[in-house]
């Protein structure tokens, strides 16, 4: 319709006109680029039309680290952290697929702290400035970008008992049980070593094992493991029971580690009844940070 209007024009009008309206379509938003980046805070909502936004060199060179398919319209973000913490970024509401670029301070392939489709989270700390890129990851060019900023979720929890009765069988391996319970967590990974000691050999034997999320509801779940020995084989007598367990959620990650735990293991012609008893291991629990997210980590989940 534009190009009938102006076909019908002045010579005048037609010589100015184009060129002007054109130039008008063409221009790039003020955050077309890291040094325009728009402030944002958290629990905001940005509606920002990204159709005209373009991608470089820049967005090229940061992309070798995310692995993202595109990143077209990218348009650029900041973030000032108050406190540590973690946020999520959102963009699944808008009319265009797309994902995020996070980076801590400049963005460098230094800085980079993250990136992935549609939705991703990214640890803060406290007191710095996070840059946020934006982008499609299509070959389609932007459109009406929804992004939002949400104060992300809880550290994941992870804690476990053990029982100080176990089992050692005719074929010389042995099983140890308990319980556990983990919180906000997609995943863990738990690994210990049973150590028994006949005579002068120390019996040594390691299990490893990796907890999915749908069992981190935050209730008490019983567990086993059957532990072999290539060194030698369990027998009725004392044992020590070592393990940790590293538990992440969907922005960062916790290690556990437990106290070492006495296990008396009990034979098939054992005449020990056992105590029944349950111990609850010391914890020591330290913070991890999660590796950054590429795009196909995250797509992955």
């Amino acid at each position: 319709m534009k190009a009938i209007h102006l076909a019908v024009a002045t010579i005048a009008a037609t010589a100015l006109v184009p060129l002007t309206a054109t130039a008008a379509l063409a221009a790039a938003p003020d955050n077309d680029r890291p040094e325009g980046a728009r402030p944002v805070t958290l629990g905001q909502t940005v509606s920002e039309d990204t159709s005209d936004a373009t991608t470089g060199s820049l967005d090229a060179k940061l992309n070798q680290i995310c692995g993202a398919p595109f990143t077209n319209a990218s348009v650029w973000f900041t973030y000032d952290a108050a406190t540590a913490g973690t946020v999520i970024l959102d963009m699944s509401q808008s009319d265009y697929t797309g994902g995020f670029m996070v980076f801590l301070g400049k963005p460098t392939l230094n800085s980079f702290r993250g990136c992935g489709p549609e939705s991703i989270g990214v640890a803060t700390k406290a007191d710095k400035t996070y840059t946020i890129a934006a982008f499609s990851d299509s070959s389609v060019n932007g459109g009406n970008l929804k992004m939002s900023l949400e104060a992300g979720p809880p550290p994941p929890s992870f804690s476990a008992t053990v029982d100080a009765d176990g089992k050692a069988f005719k074929n010389g391996n042995a099983q140890v049980t308990g319980t556990l319970s983990c919180e906000n967590a997609d995943f863990v990974d738990e690994q210990g070593t049973l150590t028994q000691i006949w005579k002068r050999v120390k019996i040594t034997g390691s299990f490893f094992r990796e907890i999915t999320g749908d069992l981190c509801d935050g209730a008490d779940h019983a567990w086993k493991k059957t532990i072999s020995s290539d060194n030698g084989l369990y027998a009725d007598g004392d044992a020590t029971l070592t393990f940790d367990a590293v538990a992440c959620g969907l922005i960062d990650c916790v290690r556990v580690r437990f106290d070492p735990q006495p296990v008396m293991l009990h034979g098939p012609g054992s005449q020990a009844a056992g105590s029944g008893a349950t111990m609850h291991p010391g914890v020591h629990v330290t913070s991890v940070p999660r590796a950054p997210l590429t795009w196909k980590a995250a797509q992955s989940g």
